[in-house]
């Protein structure tokens, strides 16, 4: 990721950059359960997300191309419930078959692509948990990567309108498909996808205040984005928004972040948010000898506006 950005690396850094890649180019091959053995090196572990993949919060299956779509080859379908909701949570969603190439890994907007991280993973166990918070809301899922699975378990929880965005191209043309095939489930809600790349621009501002909530997992790792970040955050939300955030500390990446939205926002912030999800990480930290708090513990980030502030 650094050498991406143009940021010169120690031989050390450089080393851990190439786990992290050989990590992520197995992630989409992976039809067996999480590898939780403990035989990855220390490097591995240290740097690699994946090394622990999931808190099995949602179990997928793979499904037949859905009807409501055309087959593509190079793609399954796979469909995804959470065990305690899956009477109203069963999206299927659209992954690619072949393993990203190191072109397609690299970059801030292309790991979307790659898998379903799991802070997404809890975000979606969260909305699912607190449905009445949504109902009858706008929502806008940021960074939503491949699969949009918090903005699918949004419509579940009654949302009036879900956006479903990314920065990358790939990714919102993935969004797209996985919208269609999932008609029935979206029933008569306004569901739709959109590049949203953050910046400073005026690109997206035809969704100016628009959103009651925006939603996101894992998006703070690039600390070089989170100015870009806030003020995507700041135009989008409405004058009595919130933005949900859910991100390990990751190197104090997610510690970076919080200071920067402080500038424009009241900001929260809880790694005990959640009495089940607290007691699978500490059971995980217990446990797995993959599983490293700093890169896999979730922290729920709130922000909300200032008092007597309004947005741009």
């Amino acid at each position: 990721m650094e050498a991406s950005l143009g940021v010169k690396m120690s031989g050390a850094e450089k080393g851990k950059a190439k786990a992290r890649w050989s990590i992520l180019a197995s992630a989409l091959s992976a039809e067996k359960k999480p590898e939780r053995s403990g035989r990855l090196s220390a490097t591995t572990r240290q740097c690699s997300v994946r090394s622990f993949s999931t808190f099995q919060l949602l179990s997928s299956k793979l499904s037949i191309p859905p009807e409501e779509v055309e087959h593509e080859a190079g793609y399954t379908w796979r469909k995804y419930k959470c065990e305690k909701f899956s009477s109203e949570f069963s999206p299927v969603v659209r992954h690619s078959a072949r393993k990203p190439t190191a072109k397609e890994l690299i970059g801030f907007n292309n790991t979307g692509n790659v898998c379903v991280w799991p802070s997404e993973e809890v975000l979606c166990y969260y909305i699912l948990q607190h449905k009445s918070m949504l109902e009858g809301k706008r929502i806008c899922e940021l960074g939503a990567g491949m699969a949009g699975l918090a903005g699918f378990a949004a419509v579940s929880a009654g949302a009036e309108e879900v956006l479903l965005t990314d920065g990358n191209e790939e990714s919102v043309r993935n969004l797209s498909y996985n919208v269609t095939a999932n008609s029935v489930m979206c029933n008569d809600k306004l569901v739709s996808t959109a590049k949203v790349v953050w910046d400073r621009s005026d690109s997206y501002d035809s969704f100016r205040n628009k959103f009651d909530l925006l939603i996101a997992a894992d998006c703070l790792f690039f600390t070089e984005v989170h100015i870009d970040l806030v003020h995507t955050i700041d135009t989008l939300l409405n004058a009595k928004g919130a933005c949900w955030l859910v991100a390990p500390r990751r190197s104090g990446s997610l510690d970076k972040f919080v200071n920067k939205a402080k500038e424009s926002f009241d900001v929260k912030v809880s790694h005990k948010f959640d009495e089940r999800i607290t007691k699978l990480c500490n059971e995980a930290a217990a446990e797995s000898p993959d599983f490293v708090e700093d890169l896999h513990w979730p922290v729920f980030v709130w922000l909300t506006r200032k008092k007597g502030q309004s947005g741009p």
